[in-house]
């Protein structure tokens, strides 16, 4: 065998044994500060949905210490979980935490589904608890159908706010396609052209934003969500001169994998700014490329 190939086979080796560490070590993390086996860890206030009763009443303790569970941040967790299918019987606990957490969620009324986080833009808690319960069946409850109509609405008319940053609307999209995957229905001709419109225009206004003298206004965030929902959603392909272009500025205004040119996703009438982190914009691209 040529010593260069059996040098990058070996490498290649090594790196997934490196993962497959990592990733048990991330089960390990979950099961220990994410699950309600630890009871002494009082800071934890995520995974699972402290949920119960024939009516799925949220039974999570008041704000302040503990601090209330989220139960979009318990989706993301569940998600996560779904996504390592970690090993074990520590995997094999998550996964059945993972399956009940999903059960009881579903049985929320719409109007239950509350964020500490998001007050004002209860899409996002939507969209993600929408996505969670797509990935463990969860397509027969009421939540679930609920969620899919506000979330279809969103998509269907994202110039009935204001302005709604692209970072609800890219995980909207997401929370679309996991839906598609559950019923094993595209739904990418569902988007309509007010959402493709609204992507472009997005994307030319960063553009336009960073070529300007004055950089204020430019959003990386904004590029990239709008890049990454609008590539999902069919409102322009990957070799057009506006995704090419869009890309070459995210690339140039990284450094060692940050932005700093990040403007925030909501704002409250209290003063509350919510900036996206630089994990979830470079999540948000790394599905692109």
């Amino acid at each position: 065998m040529d010593a260069e190939i059996f040098r990058d086979l070996k490498q290649l080796d090594e790196r997934l044994h490196t993962a497959a560490s990592l990733l048990e070590s991330c089960t390990v993390l979950f099961d220990k500060c994410y699950s309600e086996t630890d009871r002494k860890n009082r800071r934890t206030f995520s995974w699972p949905y402290s949920i119960q009763g024939k009516e799925g009443t949220p039974k999570w303790p008041s704000y302040g210490k503990p601090r209330k569970r989220s139960p979009s941040t318990a989706a993301i967790c569940g998600f996560a979980v779904s996504l390592l299918n970690p090993g074990g019987e520590t995997g094999e606990r998550l996964r059945k935490a993972t399956t009940e957490a999903a059960q009881n969620l579903a049985k929320l009324p719409l109007k239950d589904l509350v964020s500490p986080t998001f007050q004002d833009d209860i899409v996002f808690p939507q969209a993600q608890v929408l996505r969670f319960l797509a990935t463990q069946g969860q397509s027969k409850s009421d939540l679930f159908k609920n969620l899919l109509r506000e979330i279809r609405n969103v998509v269907a008319r994202p110039h009935k706010k204001e302005y709604l940053h692209p970072f609800y609307l890219h995980y909207c999209v997401l929370a679309l396609e996991q839906v598609g995957s559950l019923i094993r229905k595209k739904v990418s001709d569902k988007y309509n052209e007010q959402l493709r419109s609204y992507l472009r225009t997005e994307l030319v206004s960063q553009i336009s934003y960073a070529a300007s003298s004055d950089r204020s206004r430019l959003d990386i965030g904004a590029l990239t969500y709008s890049l990454a929902a609008g590539l999902r959603s069919a409102a322009l392909s990957p070799a057009s001169p506006l995704a090419r272009k869009a890309l070459s500025i995210i690339f140039e205004h990284q450094q060692d994998g940050l932005w700093s040119d990040i403007q925030p996703i909501s704002r409250t009438k209290e003063g509350f700014v919510h900036f996206p982190l630089n994990i979830e914009i470079a999540n948000a691209l790394l599905s692109i490329l």
